[in-house]
């Protein structure tokens, strides 16, 4: 578990998502109270927010949209290449101006996921969407789960960054998932 990640990567996970969303009412008090910065797991609000497990451990929520931005809802039912990116663009367009979260999921299997030459290009397609998204600013999704919580982040950002501002997020936590996110 945790130890092995820590011995192979040096740190123990900040983040956590449950496989196929399937958690207790109790996962995310565990979390907080292992140390964890944030969870992705619900996909119940369109903007980051904070939960406390009452016993005055908090973690950040970063919400994802469980069908609408993931490729496996897609692929599984054996949809198109075009349609999906058709998808991800129109998802990553209407929540960047109603300033919410848009949360890709992306699988690297090839029979239900981007893991195929043709596949990867609608997510090089989506990120191309997301460089030509004025006002974007990266970063990992422990920095934003920092910054929701309202912690001063241990890493120095590039350049002024005021979240009560209106502005936009993109935060990619591996290579096969991302959030962007407007703060409001």
């Amino acid at each position: 578990g945790e130890e092995a990640l820590q011995r192979v990567f040096g740190s123990k996970p900040a983040g956590f998502r449950a496989p196929d969303g399937l958690m207790s009412k109790e996962t995310r008090g565990i979390l907080a109270g292992r140390g964890y910065q944030y969870d992705s797991t619900y996909c119940d609000d369109d903007l980051p927010y904070v939960v406390s497990d009452g016993n005055g451990n908090r973690l950040a929520e970063l919400p994802h949209l469980h069908t609408t931005a993931m490729d496996r809802h897609y692929y599984q039912v054996y949809r198109q290449p075009e349609v999906v990116r058709e998808a991800f663009r129109e998802e990553l367009s209407a929540m960047f101006e109603v300033g919410g979260l848009f949360n890709l999921a992306i699988h690297p299997r090839g029979d239900y996921g981007s893991g195929r030459g043709v596949r990867i290009r609608v997510i090089e397609d989506t990120l191309q969407a997301v460089r030509e998204t004025p006002r974007l600013w990266v970063a990992t999704c422990l920095l934003a789960g920092t910054l929701v919580l309202g912690a001063k982040p241990a890493v120095a950002l590039i350049g002024p960054l005021d979240c009560t501002a209106s502005g936009s997020v993109l935060v990619m936590d591996d290579p096969l998932t991302g959030l962007i996110s407007r703060w409001v």
